[in-house]
């Protein structure tokens, strides 16, 4: 035999077993971890989209302040004051050169506004909403005009809209009737409230919730008018709304609703933050958006 500098080693590959076992470890740990990074990203979404509440409650006040009243919308009958109060609120969330370019003169609809109510702003966008940059048809009764829709919107209590009394996905189900002013901070007729209104107090009167703007159609949108009642439960007709968007066809969708699992975030009058679940008791709903219902609020 003759000895060799060169020692030879034998080399042993993966089998095809062994490769195909690897990958199968790999494969379950991403499908173990891929919920867990989903998961954080989306409480971080939830986050930011309570951070952008907290923002409008703490605008709402510095609003207050200054008028002595509420933000007032205007959004029923004919005239040029028509307009949602988030257009009086753009001073006080940065965006007072948008304000200052608007003409007060003209509703929401007109030019020179329409090219700015046609944008989203991202003051008023939950950032879980996928949506919230898409713009919806309608806003003229016709579908000829787009607007940018908000994901927030002003409490008018269990105010009972007129169109949304039948169909059986937007019939009422909490409302007491009321078709005008209502009960809540907030109203469609050109009135709200002042900090001295709110006899229910301030920590126990919703001011502020989430709804899905892109969703919502017939003149919802941040520049125009964009209001929530408690005239139907929280997340109430989400699929159908969310199908019948989808399709063009989405109707005036008034509830409070959210893309969070469980409920929607709101501000109180007191500009916390709540976030209230989608199985809350109808009556404590209620007694939440008005502000002089001298209901007894427990817990919720």
């Amino acid at each position: 035999m003759i000895n060799s500098p060169f020692t030879l080693r034998s080399r042993r590959g993966f089998t095809l077993i062994e490769l195909l076992v690897v990958i199968a470890i790999i494969a379950i740990l991403i499908a173990l971890l891929l919920p867990a990074v989903q998961q954080a990203r989306e409480s971080a979404r939830r986050t930011q989209c309570k951070n952008n509440l907290k923002q409008l409650g703490l605008a709402m006040h510095n609003y207050h302040d200054v008028h002595q009243i509420f933000p007032v919308s205007t959004s029923q009958g004919t005239g040029n004051n028509l307009r949602s109060g988030f257009v009086g609120m753009l001073p006080f969330i940065d965006q007072a050169t948008v304000f200052n370019a608007m003409d007060m003169n003209v509703n929401g609809l007109t030019a020179p506004n329409l090219a700015f109510t046609q944008k989203p702003l991202a003051a008023l966008s939950c950032p879980s909403n996928a949506d919230s940059s898409m713009l919806h048809a309608g806003a003229d009764n016709a579908g000829s005009i787009t607007v940018a829709g908000a994901d927030y919107a002003f409490c008018v209590g269990d105010y009972m809209n007129a169109t949304s009394t039948t169909g059986s996905t937007l019939t009422p189900t909490y409302a007491n009737g009321v078709t005008s002013n209502g009960r809540g901070i907030f109203s469609r007729y050109g009135w709200s409230a002042r900090f001295r209104d709110i006899t229910d107090g301030t920590s126990n009167t919703i001011a502020l919730g989430e709804c899905i703007g892109a969703w919502c159609n017939w003149q919802m949108g941040w520049g125009f008018q964009s209001f929530g009642s408690m005239a139907h439960p929280i997340n109430h007709a989400r699929t159908t709304l969310k199908s019948a968007a989808a399709s063009g066809n989405a109707d005036l969708c008034i509830g409070f609703r959210s893309f969070h699992t469980g409920g929607a975030h709101v501000v109180m009058a007191d500009g916390a933050v709540r976030f209230v679940s989608e199985n809350i008791s109808g009556i404590t709903y209620r007694a939440l958006g008005s502000r002089a219902g001298e209901e007894v609020i427990g817990e919720f």
